[in-house]
């Protein structure tokens, strides 16, 4: 039996390698991402357009990052650290939107029949105040490291930053906690109509997703900290990017793409039901 010999590989680059290829993966699986959702959202023509404006800008900016990482650490690309540190964390404010959006879409179709307005401004403001105060602290990043390489000490206003995300993830868990326990408590108290029809099989659906949206998100802003105490421990721990992205990122980002696109493909099913002949002939 022949072998396939990496012996033209120095042991002590395996790490760097590793590095490469997992960030390349990762980037093909945001790409991967980036199409499927593309696909769907012309599928599902009826949806809104700023929640696939938002997400689609998200699912983007992660493939930017992502393909940039092994570029820069192997020179072919130069950049400062406070742009790095934009195209790192810029995504998480921009999924922000779209499980802000994802709640408000969820309240409106399953328990209201329009969202008031001031809830429709408590979210532009919440919005507005969350990219005020992310783009002052970029500002301020970028005035104070602006001819500072990668990988340099991180700066108090990149750790500003982490804190917002931190606290973010923090709050989302909580909403998602009370979204799903009330919509848990809705659905068993509802009448039997409800019960055995599609919107307790959505319901269900909206259960598991928020318990896994607020797991993650928990689990999310336990590394955030972890980063912010001691960023060290993270240093070219590859294997940790491949877990927290695919598992805490990749996953629930999936999740809410296909919570929102549910009552779309229910709608869809019910009306090919509808029009579909009662004879076929063959």
């Amino acid at each position: 039996m022949t072998y396939i010999s990496f012996s033209w590989i120095d042991p002590s680059q395996w790490s760097e390698l590793a590095y490469d290829i997992v960030h390349f993966l990762l980037c093909l699986c945001y790409i991967g991402l980036f199409l499927v959702s593309v696909y769907m959202f012309r599928y599902f023509r009826y949806q809104s357009s700023y929640f696939k404006a938002i997400f689609l800008l998200g699912v983007f900016v992660r493939v930017i990052y992502f393909l940039s990482l092994p570029l820069i650490r192997e020179s072919v690309l130069v950049i400062s650290q406070p742009v790095e540190f934009v195209i790192n964390t810029l995504p998480a404010f921009i999924f922000f939107s779209a499980y802000m959006l994802l709640l408000m879409f969820w309240v409106e179709l399953y328990h209201v029949q329009k969202i008031s307005s001031a809830i429709q401004l408590t979210l532009v403001a919440t919005n507005v105040v969350m990219y005020a105060a992310v783009v002052a602290l970029y500002g301020l990043d970028f005035h104070s490291l602006r001819d500072t390489p990668p990988d340099s000490a991180i700066s108090p206003f990149e750790n500003a930053v982490l804190i917002l995300i931190l606290s973010l993830y923090v709050l989302f868990s909580i909403g998602f906690f009370a979204y799903g326990y009330y919509s848990f408590k809705y659905g068993r108290g509802a009448s039997v109509q409800f019960r055995s029809g599609l919107r307790r099989r959505i319901m269900r659906k909206i259960g598991f997703i928020t318990l896994v949206c607020m797991a993650a998100f928990l689990l999310r802003a336990g590394m955030v900290l972890w980063n912010v105490l001691q960023p060290a421990l993270f240093g070219d721990r590859w294997w940790i990017d491949a877990i927290y992205y695919v598992v805490l990122e990749v996953v629930p980002t999936c999740l809410m793409l296909g919570a929102y696109l549910e009552p779309a493909a229910a709608e869809k099913q019910r009306v090919r039901d509808e029009t579909s002949p009662l004879i076929v002939d063959i």
